[in-house]
């Protein structure tokens, strides 16, 4: 899901992403063009380089559609912080290679409640120093009573060196942000 670059705010079309966009606000582990509502775009992972955004929820990251590669499921795209982006999808999964610059400070954002229709619940586990789990209850399919449960299992070819929340959240060890 990306953002209008002219308002600042998430991308002025239901499905999250618009050819006219230019800012990203993370990649989303679900999709539906054409509903005529914000609907899906739930988990978005956000790479960022270098210290932690003020606001991590609302955080973005500039591109420019000379950097993408489309074709049917399938999308490739050089971020302006230097992060390298590969998606591929079938019907009911998808994976991500997402390889980053050089830096001390490599960070992926999991907006684990940041679904477009909202998210009733979200919970991230670090399974292990390099597998982290989330799960969201979302839904509300063009504002009605229906509601999906979504898995995301986030794998690292290393170990995570340092983790936390915000918003006043706790991790699933129980520490504070």
């Amino acid at each position: 899901t990306t953002s209008d670059a002219s308002s600042g705010s998430p991308s002025a079309t239901a499905a999250g992403y618009s050819s006219g966009d230019t800012l990203l606000r993370g990649f989303s582990a679900t999709h539906l063009s054409g509903a005529g509502c914000p609907v899906f775009g739930d988990v978005p992972l956000l790479p960022v380089v270098g210290p932690l955004p003020a606001d991590p929820a609302a955080a973005t990251v500039a591109f420019g559609h000379e950097d993408e590669q489309v074709a049917p499921g399938s999308y490739r795209v050089q971020l302006g912080n230097g992060v390298s982006v590969a998606l591929v999808a079938g019907t009911r999964t998808g994976l991500a290679q997402i390889t980053f610059p050089r830096s001390p400070q490599a960070r992926l954002l999991v907006k684990a409640s940041g679904s477009l229709a909202g998210a009733e619940w979200a919970r991230v586990r670090h399974l292990s120093p390099r597998e982290v789990s989330v799960a969201v209850d979302s839904g509300a399919f063009c504002r009605s009573n229906s509601g999906y449960r979504v898995h995301v299992l986030l794998r690292f070819d290393r170990p995570v060196a340092a983790r936390g929340t915000w918003g006043g959240r706790t991790t699933d060890d129980g520490r504070a942000a």
